[in-house]
């Protein structure tokens, strides 16, 4: 509920406050966890943007129901999570591969398999399917967003996430390159910046941005 939120995203604020001196401006929930009230609630806050959807996701039991959701970086709707709205928060979606569904997800859900780093998915084939994806949408920002846990030593060279995050770079440039895509490194406050200025200039155009 959303009284309920916002009491543990406020409670969320105050202890990240104390500890480190400074708000959190981006958010991200376990399982993309959110509902309809979610979005509304960061932006109230003052949250500049997040990573809170995996659209195609439906997994109710963990309230992790993305079906439809739009694929790019765009501003929040407040009161409904799947389509663009008019915030100043903007949702930037973990990256999925539409032609690679999967019936039962790592955690039960249907879907699309995604560049879930720990995960023993095909990284190469998740990411040439993302950039083909991209060639035939063209969208203003194509992102490739990935997600992991900090359970993984990605010290330890031997780590399969350290090895599949190897393999998710070398083919987003080897892939990139194939296909006359330009790859830009960017982190998420900037992306925020140029998504709200372009939904208020109304350019239009293609750039591919990889972020990990």
């Amino acid at each position: 509920p959303l009284e309920e939120q916002k009491c543990i995203f406020k409670d969320a604020v105050a202890i990240w406050e104390e500890a480190l001196g400074q708000s959190p401006q981006y958010f991200r929930g376990g399982y993309f966890s959110a509902n309809d009230s979610t979005f509304g609630i960061l932006d109230e806050l003052g949250f500049l943007g997040g990573s809170l959807s995996n659209p195609g996701r439906v997994l109710p039991t963990h309230c992790s129901v993305w079906k439809g959701a739009e694929p790019y970086p765009h501003r929040a709707r407040t009161g409904f999570r799947l389509i663009s709205g008019e915030s100043e928060m903007i949702e930037i979606p973990v990256s999925v591969a539409f032609g690679r569904p999967v019936a039962r997800g790592h955690a039960g859900e249907q879907g699309f398999e995604w560049p879930y780093i720990p995960h023993a998915y095909d990284h190469e084939a998740i990411i040439v399917d993302i950039l083909n994806q991209f060639k035939h949408d063209s969208p203003r920002f194509g992102t490739i967003v990935t997600d992991t846990h900090n359970d993984q030593d990605y010290t330890d060279p031997n780590c399969p996430a350290q090895l599949n995050l190897g393999r998710i770079m070398k083919t987003i440039h080897r892939s990139s390159e194939e296909k006359k895509m330009e790859v830009r490194g960017i982190t998420i406050d900037t992306l925020c910046d140029l998504v709200r200025k372009d939904s208020v200039t109304g350019n239009r155009g293609q750039e591919a941005v990889s972020r990990t």
